[in-house]
C-alpha cells in the first residue's frame, strides 16, 4: 500500500512504480505538438506515436529519439526497428504481404521459413502426432 495516497497493488513492482512515476510525481515528458505531458517515458512515446503520425512524427522521432531507441521507420506502416537490417526483413517479408510459406499437412501459413519449420516441428513430428492423438 503506498504510504501517500493508500493505493493499494497485487505485486510489489507495481507499487514500486507507482511511487517513482506516478504518486506526487510532476509528468517530466511534455509532448512539442500538443503539450500533453506525461510521468512515464513510454507513455509519452505512445502518445506520439499514435497521435501524431506523418511528417510530425517522423520529425519528432529523429529530432529527439534517434540513436536511443528504434532509429529505422517502415515508410509503409511506421514499425520501428533499431537494425537497418531488421527492417529490411520486415520489408521483405512482412509488410502488406500474405504469409509465404505453406505448411505441407495443414492450412497454416508463416511468413517465415523458420516459423514453419518451428510450426511442423511442433505439430506435425511423430512423438508429437502420438501425444495428441485421442486413441492414447
Amino acid at each position: 500500500m503506498c504510504d501517500t495516497c493508500n493505493r493499494s497493488y497485487k505485486h510489489r513492482e507495481s507499487l514500486y512504480n507507482h511511487k517513482t512515476y506516478e504518486c506526487n510525481v510532476e509528468p517530466k515528458f511534455q509532448c512539442e505538438y500538443c503539450k500533453a505531458r506525461f510521468r512515464r517515458k513510454d507513455q509519452f512515446k505512445v502518445h506520439v506515436a499514435t497521435k501524431h503520425r506523418g511528417v510530425a512524427f517522423l520529425n519528432f522521432y529523429d529530432n529527439f529519439l534517434a540513436g536511443t531507441i528504434r532509429q529505422y521507420i517502415c515508410p509503409k506502416c511506421s514499425r520501428s526497428y533499431m537494425r537497418r537490417k531488421h527492417l529490411n526483413r520486415h520489408l521483405k517479408f512482412e509488410c502488406g504481404k500474405e504469409p509465404q510459406f505453406q505448411c505441407p499437412h495443414c492450412p497454416y501459413r508463416a511468413k517465415y521459413k523458420a516459423s514453419l519449420k518451428s510450426h511442423v516441428s511442433l505439430r506435425h513430428t511423430y512423438p508429437n502426432l502420438l501425444s495428441q492423438s485421442k486413441i492414447i
